[in-house]
């Protein structure tokens, strides 16, 4: 079975029944960006690291990656770290994920390769009438490690929580839903996930949605040629959606994150048809409805 990408969509009039406007405020990101590579060798241990992290409004398509690479000069110890996201305005995607792999060199130095990103996105929008709005979040991915031995600490993770707040009250969480997963040690998990939470609308007022996803990957080896890879891939992941009552009138942002576009399905990850079709036993998580 596939699913749409890594999707937010705002249901419109036509689509769901609510009523469509705008504009209110424009929405915004924050992210963290993480990845790290130390190579034990001799004479010295070679180690790179970058790291990004800003708040922007969102006015349009966003992207970032940062990447750490290490090279052993003497002999074959390698690492490579990547994390990052794309954020499309116009199509209401996001994609996300990070990658660490390690190449052991001669010395018995212990060498590991980390990567970790997160991203949070708000907006704020105003609900006019009473009625019932659900949100929900398809996530899908793969999530995997593999290394000769188990030193601590390995493995990848992936984490997504949304929420809807009421602006007037303190920011009162009206209603949300999480979701959390890890592969340990030499496992991989295919991620297959729905999220989801309805709030009743009792008063017209500016209310604000909340998305937050983060992932990490970590991977450590000893031992001369000795290698080790770990992912946490949500490139071709899902989508999230809300439908709201005929009643209700919601006036978006302008430009507005949450679009009125329908996206076109794509196949998981290729590795991850690989774990479907011949890696059996390995975790493989099949979607589960979550109630708030």
């Amino acid at each position: 079975m596939t699913k749409p990408i890594s999707k937010l969509l705002l249901c419109g009039a036509l689509l769901c029944g609510g009523a469509l406007t705008g504009p209110a405020s424009a929405a915004t990101i924050l992210y963290t960006l993480n990845s790290s590579v130390s190579v034990g060798g001799s004479p010295n241990t070679d180690v790179d690291e970058k790291m990004q992290s800003t708040f922007i409004p969102l006015t349009g398509n966003e992207s970032a990656s940062v990447e750490a690479n290490v090279k052993d000069s003497f002999g074959p110890g390698a690492g490579n770290a990547t994390s990052g996201f794309t954020v499309d305005q116009a199509a209401g995607s996001i994609k996300f994920g990070a990658t660490a792999d390690i190449t052991a060199p001669a010395s018995q130095v212990l060498s590991r390769a980390t990567s970790s990103m997160s991203i949070s996105l708000a907006e704020d929008f105003t609900i006019t009438g009473t009625g019932n709005i659900t949100f929900r979040l398809g996530l899908e991915g793969l999530l995997s490690h593999a290394s000769t031995r188990n030193f601590g600490g390995e493995g990848s993770a992936v984490n997504a929580f949304m929420r809807l707040v009421d602006n007037s009250s303190g920011f009162t969480t009206l209603g949300s839903d999480r979701f959390s997963q890890n592969a340990t040690f030499n496992t991989s998990a295919v991620i297959d996930e729905l999220l989801e939470f309805t709030v009743n609308i009792t008063e017209s007022k500016t209310y604000l949605f909340n998305l937050s996803m983060d992932a990490s990957t970590a991977v450590r080896e000893r031992g001369f040629g000795n290698s080790g890879a770990s992912s946490a891939d949500f490139f071709n992941t899902a989508f999230l959606s809300f439908t709201a009552d005929p009643t209700l009138t919601v006036t978006t942002g302008d430009p507005a994150f949450l679009s009125g576009t329908t996206p076109a399905p794509v196949p998981l990850p290729a590795a991850g048809w690989l774990l479907l079709a011949g890696l059996g036993g390995l975790g493989a998580l099949r979607r589960r409805k979550h109630t708030s």
